[in-house]
């Protein structure tokens, strides 16, 4: 039996079917693809200056899959106004307990005026945020020493008194950004910089006072050895001075190094300067941190000084931005204009004519890297030798910072121990045709085992003549501060042409160099630290003056007839 349907029947079913489809669709809901995270977020303290910032943070899950909150990451963007060492604690969390939350501190080395550091907020357990679900979070963040933050320029400040979507906090899931807006930041800090502020004390005119203050307004950390802060002024009459130089307000001199030391170049504004460094005990200047400094100083006699020709002189009443005082940092000047700079295009200046002091201000700013412990030949019972002999010697140093591969150059042209100038002998390296290493043992501390001759590099720097006149040992490892680098070294007594030419027994003769003493010296070269290779000599003319006679070695030629 066949069933005929109606055409028109059938053409009536199908677009009711039709009907009833799509009127169906309008009821289904769609649901975004993949997790979806909404930040909710308030300040509960909202003065403009506050020691504490407290957020509060709702997380919502607005998507369809849960979100594993291990893998999410949740920023707060703010300028931290000072000192970068802070504190976080989360004191409420409705997911468990408040241990499970982490905060990490940023800094941003390219910054804006409304961001320069931000808090990154994470968890450190599994904890699956379902699709609907919400998370509360309160935390709050101080600094480490007692100063405040002022919470208006602060990009993710929020100061309403309840939860509201707030996209200037922004999330993270796997590291990609699913919710909020970055801040645009535009300006890139150099790595080490400091800014002064300064202004003198009114201390009548025999007392030069006058308060600085150190701002690190660079993105990273300042080691303080490498520092040096100069103070340009007038002496107004040549006469032995004194000083005191401490931290402010509390008066502790520890870490300061303070002299008073005659200009180069004499001005009429400067014949002397105030020249302060740091020991190991200032520590670092912290990213922020300011420090202040009151330095004082007068004449033995009592004399009066006329401050109102001094090149550095402030008579302001607090502190102001000063670039009439320099601050160099690893021998770059980072801060100030020099009188000699300033006053170049409008005088010329005139030489004092008198011999540069020991203490020199010429001298380069050496950081304190290591202290000259000894230098001599005392492996023998005799400081007596003759050309062709070999001197078998000893050197060594201490290290006040942590570096690897010191570089250690002996001079190999033996100077006259009186006037200072090239005596005609020399030293030479042992080896026929290379630099035989056998010669030099390399001892770390108290270990009776020396370093691994596959970790001494040896190497000769000659003049332009082609004389040999440095001898570099490089010690390719790691230092710690405190190590004790001993090298006990072997090379031999010798004598330039012109010595040869003389006549050797005649030379030594004329010149009594068996009673005047030949001398040689060791520096540190170079190092690498932090990763980063540094090319500045500590030797005896950059060191303090009573650890000057432990880089120099004392030797007398002796008369004979040996032959080299």
């Amino acid at each position: 039996m066949s069933i005929r349907i109606n055409r028109k029947f059938a053409k009536t079913i199908y677009a009711l079917a039709l009907i009833i489809i799509l009127s169906s669709s309008l009821y289904i809901k769609v649901y975004p693809a993949g997790p979806s995270l909404k930040v909710q977020m308030y300040n509960v303290e909202t003065n403009a200056s506050t020691d504490s910032i407290k957020i509060k943070f709702k997380l919502v899950n607005n998507g369809v899959s849960a979100i594993n909150l291990l893998n999410m990451k949740l920023r707060y963007y703010y300028s931290v106004n000072g000192y970068i060492k802070q504190s976080f604690k989360c004191t409420n969390y409705s997911g468990g307990s408040t241990s499970s939350v982490t905060g990490t501190f940023i800094p941003l080395t390219t910054v804006s005026s409304t961001a320069d550091c931000y808090l990154e907020i994470g968890f450190n357990k599994s904890d699956s945020l379902a699709s609907g679900q919400n998370r509360e979070l309160s935390i709050t963040i101080n600094k480490n020493i007692n100063e405040n933050y002022l919470q208006t320029d602060d990009y993710s400040y929020n100061p309403v008194s309840n939860y509201t979507d707030w996209n200037k906090s922004t999330a993270y899931i796997s590291n990609s950004l699913v919710w909020g807006n970055e801040p645009v930041l535009t300006t890139v800090l150099p790595d080490h910089s400091i800014k002064l502020q300064m202004y003198n004390l009114d201390n009548g005119d025999r007392l030069i006072s006058f308060n600085i203050k150190m701002i690190n307004n660079g993105a990273k950390s300042i080691d303080l050895r490498d520092v040096k802060l100069e103070y340009y002024y007038t002496v107004d009459g040549e006469m032995y001075q004194l000083n005191l130089c401490y931290w402010y307000p509390s008066g502790n001199p520890l870490g300061i190094d303070m002299n008073l030391i005659k200009s180069p170049t004499k001005l009429n504004n400067v014949d002397y300067i105030a020249q302060i460094r740091f020991t190991a005990l200032a520590g670092e200047l912290v990213r922020g941190e300011q420090r202040e400094l009151q330095c004082n100083f007068f004449k033995l006699t009592l004399g009066r000084y006329n401050t109102s020709n001094d090149y550095s002189y402030n008579n302001s009443d607090s502190y102001v931005d000063w670039d009439k005082i320099t601050c160099s940092i690893d021998n770059t000047k980072t801060w100030g204009v020099d009188p000699y700079t300033a006053s170049s295009s409008t005088s010329t200046p005139t030489p004092t004519g008198t011999s540069t002091p020991a203490a020199s201000p010429t001298a380069t700013n050496t950081p304190v890297i290591a202290n000259a412990l000894w230098h001599n030949d005392a492996m023998t019972s005799t400081d007596k030798f003759a050309v062709g002999d070999n001197i078998p010697a000893s050197l060594a140093f201490k290290i006040s910072r942590n570096l690897r591969s010191p570089i250690i150059s002996l001079d190999m042209n033996l100077k006259n121990a009186t006037t200072g100038l090239n005596s005609g002998f020399k030293l030479k390296t042992l080896g026929k045709s290379s630099i035989d290493k056998q010669h030099f043992k390399v001892y770390v501390n108290d270990n009776p085992n020396p370093v691994n001759p596959n970790d001494i590099t040896t190497s000769e720097v000659s003049s332009d003549n082609g004389e040999v006149h440095k001898l570099r040992i490089q010690v390719n490892r790691g230092f710690t501060a405190g190590d004790i680098i001993k090298i006990n070294y072997r090379v031999k007594l010798s004598a330039t042409n012109t010595v040869y030419n003389y006549g050797l027994s005649k030379y030594i003769k004329d010149n009594d160099y068996s009673n005047n003493y030949l001398i040689t010296d060791f520096e540190l070269t170079e190092w690498t630290e932090n990763g980063i290779t540094k090319k500045i000599p500590y030797t005896k003319d950059s060191c303090p003056i009573l650890e000057k006679p432990k880089f120099i070695m004392k030797i007398r030629a002796e008369d004979n007839l040996i032959l080299y």
